[in-house]
């Protein structure tokens, strides 16, 4: 399929492509949006979902900032180099429990592939999806493959083609009826198709989050994504351990996963930088005392055992209130109890009570 003609002026739309030159060896000129293109818009529209990068946005802005110490140790993790230098793992799962910092991760790495996107010397592409249980949109396998597409196609006009083939077809049903999965993956594996002279990155974020029949099929298909698509395309997931995605997802030369409580020393020295960041930030912000900070970062460090969600909660609970009540706050929270998922319900119902305005005044 020949791409459309568009003007490329070394830049990239956000979480895009990127290339020196006009074009790669593929299929499609990389490089041009269709911000004004009214006809890659009215296909883009049948998908009826969010623009991915501003959910991922406003869900980051609910979880926390985004802090480099989250985050950076995976870069030098030998599975991680793996999947993203080698030439056949297609496929990477990283697991962990609640508060392992996965999105945080997640997110980070999207950082990172985008700003290999705008400066690689050769093509590189990367799409995006974050999955939310609390939203409706955000929970179920087609809108994973929706956002997917819908982040390619938004990029380079040519691939709505694909679309608009599928649309002709059947109609606004063939991406919204009981086949739509299915039909989507099609689209999908036809622009990866057009693709194949590019690095493609495509990550999920959350699957466990997902509230749907057709998870199973989902993973099929993905399982199956190292035959069904030729070329360097990298997926990656992240997930709180469930046996659903154990069964299907399994380690061989073409797939590979990393376990967070396994890599728990890296995790916990991730954890720890966050900790000296978060604090350091609360004490600027605050205006706490050299023995404030010191003991919340005490505190932080003795209990947070290898959790980023639990230092989030902590360090959200804390800047609410003046600095000579924080130690008082510190004592209530160390009276919780702490054990599994006793410990986050009441940990979460703890810090997320709204604080009366006398107290924080």
């Amino acid at each position: 399929m020949a791409g459309q003609s568009n003007n490329f002026d070394g830049t990239s739309v956000s979480g895009g492509f990127n290339l020196q030159g006009n074009q790669f060896n593929g299929n499609v000129n990389i490089g041009g949006s269709f911000r004004d293109d009214t006809y890659g818009r009215q296909y883009l529209r049948l998908l009826k979902i969010v623009n991915p990068k501003d959910e991922m946005k406003r869900i980051l802005a609910v979880k926390d900032e985004l802090l480099k110490a989250s985050y950076s140790w995976i870069l030098e993790d030998e599975t991680f180099r793996s999947w993203r230098n080698g030439d056949t793992n297609h496929l990477l799962w990283i697991k962990g429990g609640p508060g392992k910092g996965k999105t945080m991760i997640m997110a980070g790495l999207v950082d990172i592939l985008s700003e290999e996107a705008r400066n690689s010397e050769g093509a590189v592409a990367l799409s995006y999806f974050f999955c939310q249980n609390s939203e409706s949109e955000l929970r179920n396998v087609t809108s994973i493959v929706k956002g997917l597409i819908y982040m390619l196609a938004f990029q380079e006009t040519s691939l709505v083609d694909h679309l608009k083939k599928k649309y002709e077809a059947g109609g606004e049903e063939v991406f919204t009826g009981p086949k739509a999965l299915f039909t989507l993956w099609n689209v999908l594996e036809d622009m990866l198709r057009d693709l194949h002279g590019a690095t493609v990155y495509l990550l999920v974020d959350g699957l466990d989050e997902c509230d749907d029949p057709e998870f199973d099929n989902f993973l099929r298909l993905l399982s199956q994504c190292n035959v069904t698509t030729p070329g360097k395309v990298k997926w990656l997931v992240t997930s709180r351990p469930l046996q659903r995605i154990e069964d299907v997802i399994r380690p061989d030369q073409n797939r590979s996963r990393i376990t967070l409580e396994i890599e728990a020393q890296h995790v916990s020295q991730g954890v720890e930088a966050f900790i000296g960041e978060k604090v350091n930030l609360l004490k600027l912000k605050k205006k706490w005392t050299e023995e404030t900070t010191q003991i919340v970062h005490s505190y932080l460090q003795k209990n947070a055992e290898g959790t980023f969600l639990w230092v989030v909660l902590v360090c959200q609970r804390l800047q609410r209130f003046p600095s000579w009540k924080v130690q008082d706050e510190l004592t209530k929270l160390t009276s919780l109890q702490r054990g599994l998922d006793s410990f986050y319900e009441r940990m979460m119902q703890v810090v997320r009570d709204e604080i009366p305005e006398s107290d924080i005044s």
